[in-house]
Parts: structure tokens; C-alpha cells; sequence
């Protein structure tokens, strides 16, 4: 039955609980943090859950463009996942697509034009990332460049969940802070993601390991974790929480150190999950704030 592949194609390839609470922190928390920064507190409002629901939409969408793109590769090298082995078709998944999509600009069409009209840039700039911008031959020659387009989608996302909380003429530089850690935050996890030991590496998987070298590899997540770091210190003006940002930007660094010594399957699993730890802490870190006001 359908529902059944359904089921477990969420189990292995997008897993509706855990991102459901991820969503939920996600949004809420730069919702919140946005309001913080102009003095208001966060609100639960009709608006606030369709916009939520979108963002949930989104992840999804981008799950499907990916096994679209993928398709090809993972047929010849990872035949063993949910598509290629028939548990669902790519038409099913295109159709999945398609009313996905249908589905949040129906939604977006209830949250006011100014918001509709982001949402809708947004969409268009995932679609030209799911056409890999016409160019993907190429682009895919140079993966950072590849990696960093497809990472402005998070950007997107990020602006879109400030400007429902934040009137355009309202915004400021922590604002675009906050934009601009959503594409960090959004990279230490991509990068985490797709980081191996090299016994571990497969043939015609792409890992970031394996085009710039393992340690170069963690040192990013490194660096980028610090970068991540000073941009939180700023926003909170180097005198509120420090204590607190210091230790949520220091989780992807360790996870990143015991890679570099434990350089095997379970040390890769660590920097990965270690990366992901650090975003929901971050984003239920902003939540709380905004929270108290």
C-alpha cells in the first residue's frame, strides 16, 4: 500500500518526527530572536503556524528536489536507498513535488501579499537550485562553489521567517546577522553531513572530505563554528549569554576534534551529529530568549 511506503520512506529518508521538532524550534526561535531584537515578545499566531508549516514544506521540497537530482548516482552507486529500489518511484516523488509545492503557495496566499511575494522569490530561487541553475555540468565541477549556492537557500529561509516577525522598515544589522548565520549554520551542517574517513569514502559519492582532505574538512567546521560564534557574540553586544553562546559554539568544534582523532566511521557520525546538536541548541536557545523577553 501506498501509505505504507510512505511510512518508511519518511523512516529512512526525512523522518516527519524529528524534523517536525526541529521545524518547530527552527522557526519560533529566529521568529522570537527577531522580535527580541526590537524590543517585542513572541506571539503564537494563525499567521506563525502557517509560515511554520512552510518551512516544514520547504525541507521537504528540498528532500525531493535532491532525490530527483540524485537520481542516476544513487542508482549506480547507492541502489540500496529508498528510490532506486523501488519502494517509491521518482514519478511518485515528482508528484510529491509537485503538490507540495502547490500546497505552501496556497498557504502563503493567506499570510499578506509582502510575505507572499519572499516566499515566492524564495521558491523561485529552490527551483532554479533543484534545475541546478541550468549549469549543474559545471557547477559540479567545482563542489564548494555547487555547495554554497544551494546553502543560500537557507538564507532565504532565514530571511523569510525574520520578515514575518519583522516589518521590512523594522530590520536592522542584528537582522542580517541572523541571515547571514542561517547560511553558516546551515553550511557546518552540510559539511558535517558529508564528511568521511578516508576508508570510509565511497566511489561516485561526493564528500567534502574527499575533495578538500579529511582534516581540512573539520578545520572548516572549525572555523566556520568560530565565525558562527563572533556573529553571536555581536548580536548580543559581547555582554549577554556569553557563557551560553561560547558552549553551544564549541559542540560542532569538539565533534570536529574527535573526528581528527577517532578518523573512522563512528568519528564521522560524531562531527555530523555533533553539528546538528549545535543547531538545535542554537535554535532552542533563541527560542527560550525570546521567550523571556
Amino acid at each position: 500500500m501506498l501509505i505504507n511506503r510512505l511510512y518508511q520512506y519518511q523512516k529512512e529518508r526525512f523522518s516527519v518526527f524529528q524534523y517536525l521538532i526541529l521545524i518547530f524550534f527552527f522557526y519560533y526561535g529566529f521568529f522570537g530572536i527577531s522580535k527580541y531584537f526590537i524590543g517585542t515578545k513572541l506571539l503564537f499566531e494563525p499567521k506563525t503556524i502557517i509560515c511554520a508549516l512552510t518551512i516544514f514544506l520547504i525541507f521537504f521540497q528540498l528532500r525531493l528536489f535532491d532525490e530527483i537530482k540524485d537520481y542516476d548516482i544513487d542508482s549506480k552507486y547507492m541502489p540500496e536507498r529508498a528510490v532506486p529500489r523501488g519502494l517509491i518511484s521518482l514519478k511518485e516523488i515528482k508528484i510529491m513535488l509537485l503538490i507540495t509545492t502547490l500546497l505552501m503557495f496556497i498557504l502563503n496566499v493567506f499570510v499578506g501579499l509582502s510575505n507572499f511575494i519572499v516566499f515566492a522569490l524564495m521558491e523561485f530561487y529552490i527551483f532554479l537550485m533543484g534545475k541546478e541553475f541550468f549549469i549543474g555540468e559545471n557547477l559540479k565541477k567545482n563542489r564548494l562553489i555547487y555547495a554554497s549556492l544551494h546553502m543560500v537557500a537557507m538564507s532565504w529561509i532565514g530571511f523569510y521567517i525574520i520578515h514575518n516577525a519583522v516589518p521590512l522598515r523594522y530590520l536592522n544589522l542584528k537582522h542580517l546577522l541572523l541571515i547571514v548565520l542561517s547560511y553558516i549554520i546551515g553550511f557546518i551542517m552540510e559539511i558535517a553531513r558529508k564528511t568521511e574517513a578516508p576508508q570510509n569514502e565511497r566511489d561516485g559519492v561526493d564528500t567534502y572530505s574527499k575533495l578538500m582532505g579529511y582534516k581540512e574538512t573539520a578545520f572548516l567546521v572549525i572555523i566556520l563554528s568560530i565565525i558562527s560564534e563572533f556573529i553571536l557574540l555581536w548580536i548580543f553586544n559581547f555582554n549577554n549569554y556569553i557563557f551560553i553562546i561560547v558552549l553551544l559554539s564549541i559542540i560542532p568544534m569538539i565533534g570536529a576534534i574527535i573526528f581528527l582523532i577517532e578518523v573512522n566511521k563512528r568519528g564521522s557520525k560524531i562531527i555530523e551529529n555533533s553539528a546538528s546538536l549545535y543547531t538545535l541548541s542554537l535554535v532552542i536557545f533563541f527560542f527560550i530568549v525570546s521567550l523571556r523577553g
